[in-house]
Formats: structure tokens, sequence, C-alpha cells
């Protein structure tokens, strides 16, 4: 059987089922919500299944003459009192309903937004933005299970119970009619639906891979006008839409086909329907009150059998959603490794032992193994390509060692949690994201006070050169990716970003190429005095003499 990977289209399409309903239910935390809707669905078909029976009766008395009028009288406000019951039971349900769906998408979103976070770099390295805030948003198709139109087909799946029990009170010939039109209403009903499986799911994921193209291009603006490729990138997203649009329309079509359908098999069923009641009729053996209420009855019994069978076209985008839901659920985690069971205040050691590290048959390094100690500096080089960015991210548990251990305070490192060993752990990467926000949020990747940021500032020496460099101080913008910021403001705001997390070691990643000599001194100068306890690492492709290094390792 072929494993389902994330956007994979090409696997099985969703069908119709209870157990994935049920599925579903379990991912939903405002249970209490669904609950009260359903008991209010129930009751709502409960106060609309008398009233065919009651105008029964007000027919047959216009035909026979049999009562006064006060009588039909009686009848018709009991009919409309049955009716502003429906009337106030529906505001409730539509009340309840839209709470509801609320907090499920609310409650759906803040889930796989976690679970996404929180899974495997190496699976959100080889995702692209747009792509990713695009499956999040296809969670919104999960509104449709308490839309009016499902509401209503959940109300007749109720009334089907009811409805198929009066029919047969009423006439039994028109219950066998409703009993023999059951199976035609739903494989023709299946069949005119068919296509709409594949087509949804195709245009679901073809305006994810949409959305992503147009993420990267608008991310990469300033690439492309530099190489006056826009022609070409346009272009690129032309063909993207030009796709979209054929499979929306096949899509649409297919959905027309549907619809119209449906509504023959309708008109069929009622002149059938007719005929068959004519012929009582004539013969004296049903009255007009009993085929109307009859007529009633049978559209109640088929309605939920034509929907059961159509499913596709009201719930499809619904069970789509859900069951693209799911492959959030089936990412794996980079914390299921670490049990969490020790503390982690400070990193007193570091040791790698045999460590060997592969990606994809790519074997970076083998039987890596060295020591570090509270207060040492230790300075790794190596060519690009050569493991010195891997040492790191093993250590901050993005990826896994193939064989060996790593060690922290003498016990493995997976002895602790992801948590508690990032805190402990701050790195300056060579590879800076800057989020479209000001200088503040980018330090403390926070809306914080400002305090502890101009104190950090001040400790290091940058006090002069941040007034001078910004204007705007700390409400600065940097712009989509720090556009707005030079090379070496990225690497200063990246260092403060790391320090403000208070860590008890320190790994810099080519960290200081950009920043210029006068503010680079400055926060050597800090760590030396600051972090003089602290184990340092610094990254870098050759020598350099920023500090004081204990130990030198070549990769």
């Amino acid at each position: 059987m072929k494993e389902k990977s994330f956007g994979d289209s090409s696997v099985a399409l969703p069908k119709f089922s209870f157990v994935k309903l049920l599925r579903g239910f379990k991912l939903i935390k405002q249970k209490r919500y669904v609950v009260i809707v359903l008991f209010l669905l129930l009751v709502l078909s409960l106060f609309a299944i008398p009233i065919p029976l009651l105008t029964k009766k007000c027919i047959d008395v216009f035909t026979e003459r049999s009562h006064e009028f006060s009588y039909i009288l009686k009848v018709c406000l009991v009919i409309l009192g049955l009716y502003l019951l429906k009337f106030i039971i529906t505001l409730i349900l539509q009340f309840y309903s839209t709470v509801c769906i609320e907090k499920v998408i609310t409650d759906l979103k803040q889930n796989a937004f976690e679970l996404l976070i929180k899974s495997n770099r190496s699976f959100l390295s080889q995702q692209r933005v747009g792509y990713l805030t695009k499956r999040i948003e296809e969670i919104d198709g999960v509104r449709v299970f308490f839309s009016p139109v499902i509401l209503k087909q959940v109300v007749s799946l109720f009334e089907f119970i009811f409805a198929f029990v009066i029919l047969f009170s009423l006439h039994k010939v028109i219950a066998l009619v409703a009993i023999l039109l059951m199976p035609p209403f739903y494989f023709i009903t299946k069949k005119s639906s068919e296509g709409m499986l594949k087509a949804s799911r195709d245009v679901m994921e073809q305006s994810a891979n949409l959305s992503a193209s147009m993420t990267n291009i608008i991310s990469g603006a300033e690439a492309i006008k530099n190489t006056a490729t826009e022609e070409e990138s346009t272009e690129e997203i032309n063909l993207e839409l030009s796709e979209y649009y054929k499979k929306s329309i096949i899509q649409q079509i297919l959905s027309v086909v549907f619809t119209e359908s449906v509504v023959f098999l309708a008109y069929a069923s009622t002149v059938i329907v007719l005929l068959v009641s004519g012929y009582f009729i004539l013969k004296g053996e049903m009255s007009i009150g009993t085929y109307i209420a009859a007529s009633n009855y049978v559209a109640k019994v088929l309605v939920p059998v034509q929907s059961f069978a159509g499913v596709s076209i009201s719930l499809l985008p619904a069970f789509i959603s859900l069951d693209r839901l799911e492959e959030f659920y089936l990412l794996k985690s980079e914390h299921t490794s670490f049990s969490g069971k020790r503390i982690l205040q400070n990193i007193s050691s570091i040791e790698y032992d045999k460590v060997r590290f592969a990606y994809d048959d790519n074997e970076i390094f083998k039987d890596l193994s060295f020591n570090l100690s509270k207060g040492t500096k230790t300075l790794i080089i190596g060519k690009n390509g050569s493991g010195k960015t891997t040492i790191s991210r093993l250590l901050l548990a993005h990826s896994l060692p193939s064989d060996g251990v790593i060690k922290v305070n003498e016990f493995p490192y997976t002895d602790y949690s992801v948590s508690d060993l990032r805190k402990n752990i701050g790195i300056a990467s060579q590879q800076i994201f800057m989020f479209n926000n000001t200088i503040t949020y980018n330090i403390s990747l926070s809306n914080a006070s400002d305090d502890g940021i101009n104190q950090l500032i001040t400790k290091i020496g940058l006090k002069e050169y941040f007034e001078k460099s910004f204007p705007d101080g700390l409400n600065t913008q940097v712009g989509e990716n720090g556009m707005h910021l030079s090379g070496g403001q990225k690497q200063i705001i990246s260092i403060l970003r790391m320090l403000y997390f208070k860590p008890s070691m320190i790994i810099l990643d080519e960290s200081f190429s950009n920043v210029d000599v006068e503010n680079r001194g400055r926060i050597i100068d800090y760590f030396n005095s600051k972090y003089v306890d602290s184990i340092i690492i610094y990254l870098a492709p050759e020598e350099n003499n920023y500090f004081n290094y204990d130990t030198v390792i070549r990769l």
C-alpha cells in the first residue's frame, strides 16, 4: 500500500465515511457545542414531522366538509405554532452552529500550526511557505459541516426515520414506490457526482501550489528586478493560473451537471408519485389529503438518500479539508526522541562521541569526537559542506545523529527536553531570518518592552551606533526579511536576539563577517566578560583571531 505523504494528491480520494466523521470529531476540542447542535437538529426534525399529517386533516375536511370552520382554525393554529417553534429553534440552531464552527475552526488552525511548527526541520525546509499557509487556510473547508445546507441535510436524516414509519401507515403502496425509487436515486446521483471527487481535490492542490509560487516570486522580487526577469516570472504565474482556471472550469461544469441531474430526479419522482396516487384517488382508495401528505413524506424519504449519494457536492470540500488536516497530525515531531526527564539549567560540558551524520546517503562526517567544557572557546574550521553548520543543528536537535552519541553535562542529550536544550544554547546563524516588523520584535520575537533590549545594547556599547543608524530607534521597520538593513546590521540584530534570551552556551556561525571592526570588538569584549564561564563555539571557513581559542577543530 502506498504511504501517504504531505500534499500527495495521487493517493485515494476521501469518501463519505462515518468513521472519518468520528475521527474528525476527536480532533475537535469544543465537543459540547457540537452535541448541542445535534440535539437542536433532532428537535427541529420532530417539530417538522407532524405538519404534513395536520395538512392532510385540513384538506380532507375541505373535501369532505365533515367539520366546522373552528376545527380547521384550530388545526391551522397548531401548524402555525409548529412553524413558529421551527423558526425559533432554527434561530437558536444558527446561533449555536455559528459559535460552534468558529471555535472549531480556530482550534483546528491552532492545532495544525502547532504541529507544523513542531515538525522536523527537514520537512519544513522542503516545503514552500505559501503552500503551507494555504494548507492551514484550507481548514476553513471544515466550515461546510455547519453550513445551512448541511444542517438541513442532517435534519433530513432525522426526518427520514420518522417519515418512513408514517408513510407506511398512510399508504403502503406509496411507501413501496418510495422504496423502489431509492436505488435509482442513489446510484444516478452518485454517478453524476463521481467526477467531482478528483476535480475538487485537484483545484485545492493547484490553489495551494499557486499560492506558494506567488509568495516565492513576491519574496524574491528584488532579485527578479535586478536580473530583469519580470516577464519570465509573470509567465510562470500565468501558466499556473491557466492550469488553475482549467481545473476550476471542470469542477464547475461537473457541479452544474450534478445539480441539474438532481433537479430532474426530483421532478421524475414527483410525477411517479402523482401517477400512482391518481390511480388510487380515482378508485376512491385514497384521499387528496393523503396524497399531499404522502408526497411530502416521500420527499423526506428520498432527499436523505439523494443527499447521501451526492454528498461530494456539499460535503466534499469539507471531507477533503478533513483528510488534508489529518496530514498535519501525521507529521513527525522533532521532540519525539527526547524523554525530557532530566532538568537542564546550565550547560557545563558538551561531548560528541563518534558522531556520524548522513543526509540522503550523503555522509557529512563520521566518527566525529570532541569534548568542550565550561569556560572554553573553540574554533571549528571547515569548507562549505564540511559539516560546520550541521554540528550546531545536531546540538539544537534540528537533526539527530545517524550514529554515535551527543552528551550534555555527561548525559545523552536526548535525556532532556528539546525546549530546555534550546533555551540554554544561543546561536547567531549565518542564515539570518528577519521578520517584517520592528527591530524590537526581531530581537525579542515578541512585542515586549524595549527596556531589556536597551539595557543589553548599552551594556555591549552599541547605544551610539543604534542612535546613528536607526532614527526611529527600536521601532524601525526592517522590511521583508530585513530588506531595509545592511548585512552587518542584520548580524548585529541576530547576535542581540541570541543574547536577549540569556543562553548558557554560545554558537557563532560566521556571525561577524559583515560587522565593522569597531562594533565587532565591542561585541567580542562583551562575550569575553559576560560569558567568561560559558562554552563559546565559533564556526568559520578559515582561521581568525576573534577570540583566544582554547581548541581548534578542523573538519
